[in-house]
């Protein structure tokens, strides 16, 4: 069994128009991959202002930064001793850092997407859209632009360094989808509320094309070799891989569960991993959408999975990491899909899990998204 190393307790806070449990952060020891972690203990506790929301974000110099409106904290990861906080208007998105771990940026209810710095939480700028952001934003490589949705229905491109807009592109519902960005940094694809993926230039913000499904493109999309996967939700429950060029249809993989957790595609862009409302995680062939295995949880999966490593001892084994609404985290072999471990929360895991540089700690904690009905 996995050994906590310590755990952040949360009370309850509004996440837009719903209102989530509390939440808790945890950083568990991720163990030799056997299933078998070495002999640690819980170091400590901290009881915050807010829940947990959105996934942690780590930074180079160990420190993970998360939280729930109306608090934003900033905690070392070694001691779990809290570096600072700082109060937001309301409740926000998961964050993502700057390369340079100088500025962590999300995406709040309040209408914003906030820059702030890590050093001692300030705001560097903030940018106004016409509605909730929940939508998690995404960082060009150049880390020049951030890219981020708005349920005013509009992708916008932000400059990263003033927070000025460079453009806006409107689609026919929210975009509560997180944008993703192909690997020529030439294209950005994000889904939309109004059925579609859209695929975007991300120079200047022209259409390049966009793929129908049958149901609110709430999962965030992922590029493989030569393809763009995403779920879909509502009456279609379908894993999409299309031809990122022209958004042409290569496969669909039915799930029995709507999908509104993101997609991972493994780093050797063979497998993609996601979640469903079946209770399912599922291992796909990337090339044809082919079942490579399958992993029932107790409850419905919006967590995205993340793979990592597990360390020098085992090396070139992968873990897939992904939390359920069963209250559970898993981790599970990613060549086989058979349980590794699992470690029991206080309530849904439906963030995705974060992983330690060293691939000795995973961190999750929270939820995204906890409504009793499908969307």
């Amino acid at each position: 069994m996995p050994t906590l190393l310590w755990l952040i307790t949360a009370a309850a806070s509004a996440f837009g128009p719903i209102t989530p449990p509390p939440g808790v952060l945890f950083a568990i020891n991720t163990g030799d991959g056997n299933g078998v972690p070495p002999d640690n203990r819980l170091r400590w506790n901290f009881t915050t202002a807010a829940g947990v929301g959105g996934s942690p974000a780590l930074s180079s110099q160990a420190l993970v930064y998360f939280g729930l409106g109306p608090r934003f904290y900033s905690v070392d990861t070694a001691d779990g001793a809290m570096l600072w906080s700082t109060s937001l208007p309301d409740s926000f998105s998961s964050p993502i850092l700057s390369a340079d771990s100088k500025t962590v940026y999300l995406g709040s209810s309040d209408n914003h997407l906030y820059a702030i710095a890590t050093i001692d939480g300030t705001p560097r700028w903030t940018f106004q859209t016409g509605s909730f952001v929940n939508s998690n934003p995404a960082l060009s490589l150049d880390q020049l632009t951030i890219y981020i949705g708005s349920d005013d229905t509009n992708l916008y491109a932000v400059n990263a360094a003033d927070g000025k807009k460079l453009w806006q592109f409107g689609t026919g519902a929210q975009v509560v989808s997180t944008p993703a960005l192909s690997a020529d940094q030439q294209t950005v694809y994000v889904g939309s509320n109004d059925f579609n993926l859209y695929a975007i230039n991300s120079v200047d913000g022209s259409h390049r094309w966009n793929f129908s499904t049958g149901g609110k493109v709430i999962s965030s999309p992922a590029e493989g070799q030569h393809q763009i996967f995403v779920g879909s939700c509502g009456v279609d429950k379908n894993l999409y891989a299309l031809n990122k060029a022209d958004g042409t249809l290569i496969w669909k993989y039915t799930t029995d569960g709507v999908i509104t957790g993101s997609v991972t595609v493994s780093e050797d862009q063979t497998t993609v991993y996601v979640g469903s409302w079946d209770n399912n995680v599922y291992a796909l062939n990337a090339v044809n959408g082919a079942l490579i295995w399958r992993f029932k949880t107790g409850n419905r999966v919006l967590s995205r999975p993340t793979e990592a490593g597990v360390g020098p001892q085992n090396a070139g084994q992968k873990v897939v990491y992904v939390g359920s609404d069963d209250s559970k985290l898993y981790a599970i072999n990613a060549a086989n899909g058979l349980a590794l471990w699992n470690f029991t929360t206080g309530g849904p895991v439906s963030t995705r899990p974060a992983v330690s540089k060293d691939q000795k700690t995973v961190y999750v904690g929270g939820f995204a998204f906890t409504k009793s009905e499908q969307p």
